[in-house]
């Protein structure tokens, strides 16, 4: 007879397996359902990871952000420095970094007939996470256009049609990461 011991242990490294970073154990996500980054977002000298996991039914994905933790094996036990619910609706594209410290969550419609992406460029300034940017670009059966908010500069430009983009008349201050919301889209854009 062979002990059960070895079976056990297989066993539990095969469910932990199967568990998605961050998950709750109602929200189960397939490997391809997670969209991962490796950078320095808090600029401390340390790689930090972001996971997007999209919701198993329905298009919302959750953004979990790992201080130090780099690109090896996470630790699924592990809480996320900041786990924001919800913050992309419709299909995910990509999550990407620009080098300089900064996250790019892309989601929207491609691919439809009435196509839209959203980026939402995310940073850590001050101890805390903020969306320092927001862009939406659609070509839609009414026509196409643009229009980027640089919440950091306060400043922001749209376009309409084929016209050059012009420069939006009001003031945007960052918006908390916690905070965020489909509210605090600028309308402007809309």
């Amino acid at each position: 007879m062979k002990p059960a011991l070895p079976w056990t242990v297989l066993y539990c490294a095969a469910a932990l397996a199967t568990v998605p970073i961050g998950a709750r154990a109602e929200e189960t996500a397939s490997l391809e359902d997670r969209y991962q980054a490796v950078l320095d977002i808090d600029r401390d000298g340390r790689m930090d990871r972001a996971v997007l996991a999209r919701h198993p039914s329905g298009a919302a994905a959750d953004l979990l952000i790992y201080l130090g933790a780099g690109s090896e094996a996470l630790d699924v036990s592990r809480k996320p420095d900041i786990r924001k619910d919800d913050l992309a609706n419709g299909h995910v594209m990509q999550l990407e970094t620009n080098g300089k410290g900064s996250l790019m969550v892309h989601y929207g419609c491609g691919g439809c007939s009435n196509d839209y992406e959203t980026t939402l460029t995310i940073v850590h300034r001050r101890g805390d996470f903020f969306v320092a940017g927001f862009s939406y670009n659609w070509e839609t059966r009414e026509g196409v256009g643009s229009c980027d908010i640089n919440f950091l500069t306060g400043k922001g430009v749209r376009s309409q049609g084929l016209a050059k983009a012009r420069p939006i008349r009001a003031r945007f201050t960052p918006v908390k990461l916690a905070d965020w919301s489909a509210d605090k889209e600028p309308k402007v854009c809309f």
